[in-house]
C-alpha cells in the first residue's frame, strides 16, 4: 500500500543494476534461457540494453549455488524448503 501511495512506478526500480541482479540470480540458480528472453524484453521496454556479452560477464563471476530444473537436478520447492528450514533453525 505504501508503494501505491508513493506512486512508485516500475521504471523507478527497474534499473540497469536491478537487471544485473536478476541476471546474477538467474545464473546462481541455473535458471532457464526463457528467463533471459523475458528479462531482455522487459529491459528493452525501459530502454535498457541487455546482451549476451553482459550475461557472460556476470556468469564469469557468479557461482552456481543450486542446480534447478528444467536442466538441473533439484526443484525450486526443495530449495525453498531447505532455505526455510535453515532460517527457522536460526530463530
Amino acid at each position: 500500500m505504501q508503494l501505491a501511495a508513493q506512486r512508485l512506478a516500475p521504471s523507478k526500480i527497474l534499473t540497469p543494476e536491478a537487471f544485473d541482479n536478476a541476471l546474477r540470480v538467474l545464473q546462481a540458480i541455473g535458471g532457464s534461457t526463457n528467463a533471459v528472453v523475458h528479462l531482455t524484453a522487459l529491459a528493452g521496454r525501459l530502454g535498457i540494453r541487455l546482451n549476451l556479452e553482459r550475461l557472460d560477464e556476470l556468469a564469469a563471476s557468479t557461482p552456481l549455488l543450486v542446480d534447478l530444473k528444467p536442466t538441473g537436478e533439484g526443484y525450486m520447492e526443495d530449495f525453498h524448503r531447505a532455505v526455510a528450514c535453515k532460517w527457522s533453525s536460526r530463530n
